[in-house]
């Protein structure tokens, strides 16, 4: 009790930054979602306490099915605790698909049970004892059973990965160029590099947003070097043991960029030295293999090149939304702002014939309403 009055008593600081969330009425897709999400976490929830309760009731099949060494010991703690995520994700599948990555946890903690399903198959069930279930007079053997809960996985996960491709799709329908995944890849390196004061930042979603209007214009096999570079950078904290840059803390994720893609190549680490190694060695057989000259190896790409391109792309993509944006563009009394002024507007000194017979006018275009992010127009003069 005592501690349950301090943790309400105390007061939750406020998230340095969090992921976009638009304001658009809730999609079909989410509802669909939470109706899915319910029934999954009532019916895990139901299972594990299953597993102790089934022995009260006098219902043969239910207590062969629960009241088992596998389900006591093992699945009704994963179920029990999936369930209870399963809950939360279908109480705000907005909230728990973009601020916390709860589908993505259920889809990984079924795929922790899909492979150590596998590991015990492969290892064999004799260790186990030699359990069975009666269903409808026929025997099904503990293979069996493990197969049917390894099948069971991967249908929810497969099922799972869809829902959060839904969601994301329908939250995130301003987009044409970047797929969800890379955008909010983009959208945490971008709250990363734009580092300035509070005037001189625009939200990084607005950055990802024209940094996609003005991408999805262009038609080129080239331009898939840009998103392999932003799922790059996106994976690369697996190299060293950390979650992707989308799940890091924004002051990790800002370490992380500072140490691996700056310090450590300008100093050249050991490790960083070992690959260069490495990558030198592989190109140098493809040369071989190719018949192309050995002179060519020292222009090959190596190990921290690749490192420093793969920057320097997420850079560019990232630097192109935010100078695209004319809310930076004024230079303001604070001293923020870059102090960019566009040509139409700068002052004259020779005479400018205006063709205009009448002045423009400002228009809401839909291109500006998917840069902007806005989903609900409350002023009906827009």
């Amino acid at each position: 009790m005592g501690l349950a009055w301090f943790v309400r008593k105390a007061q939750m600081p406020a998230p340095p930054w969090l992921p976009w969330i638009t304001d658009k009425p809730t999609t079909g897709a989410e509802t669909f979602a939470r109706v899915v999400f319910g029934l999954f976490g009532l019916a895990s929830l139901f299972a594990a306490a299953g597993s102790v309760l089934a022995s009260y009731f006098n219902v043969a099949l239910m207590t062969d099915l629960l009241v088992n060494p596998f389900m006591i010991v093992g699945s009704a703690i994963k179920i029990g605790v999936l369930g209870l995520c399963a809950l939360f994700a279908a109480y705000d599948p907005r909230r728990f698909s973009q601020h916390v990555q709860m589908i993505i946890a259920l889809v990984a903690g079924h795929a922790g049970s899909l492979i150590a399903i596998a590991i015990v198959a492969l290892s064999g069930y004799a260790p186990f004892g030699d359990y069975s279930l009666v269903v409808g007079g026929a025997t099904v053997g503990l293979g069996v059973i493990m197969f049917g809960a390894w099948l069971l996985d991967v249908v929810i996960i497969v099922a799972f990965l869809y829902f959060n491709r839904r969601i994301n799709l329908a939250l995130l329908d301003h987009i044409g160029f970047l797929n969800p995944t890379q955008f909010r890849a983009l959208e945490a390196i971008a709250e990363t590099l734009v580092a300035g004061k509070m005037h001189e930042r625009v939200p990084p979603h607005e950055i990802v947003l024209r940094t996609d209007s003005y991408m999805r214009s262009f038609r080129s096999n080239r331009l898939g070097l840009a998103k392999l570079a932003m799922m790059g950078l996106q994976l690369s904290p697996l190299a060293w043991l950390s979650p992707p840059i989308t799940y890091m803390h924004p002051a990790a994720r800002a370490r992380f960029v500072d140490l691996r893609f700056k310090r450590e190549i300008v100093d050249t680490s050991a490790l960083y030295r070992f690959f260069d190694g490495v990558m030198r060695a592989i190109n140098r057989v493809l040369l071989r293999f190719t018949g192309r000259s050995g002179s060519e190896l020292d222009a090959a790409l190596s190990f921290t090149g690749m490192l420093e391109a793969m920057m320097r792309f997420n850079m560019q993509l990232t630097y192109l939304g935010y100078y695209n944006n004319p809310a930076v563009w004024p230079k303001r009394e604070d001293g923020s702002g870059i102090g960019y002024t566009p040509f139409s507007q700068r002052e004259k000194t020779f005479e400018v014939k205006p063709i205009r017979a009448h002045p423009p006018l400002t228009v809401m275009t839909p291109t500006i309403l998917d840069q902007e992010g806005i989903d609900v127009i409350d002023d009906a003069t827009w």
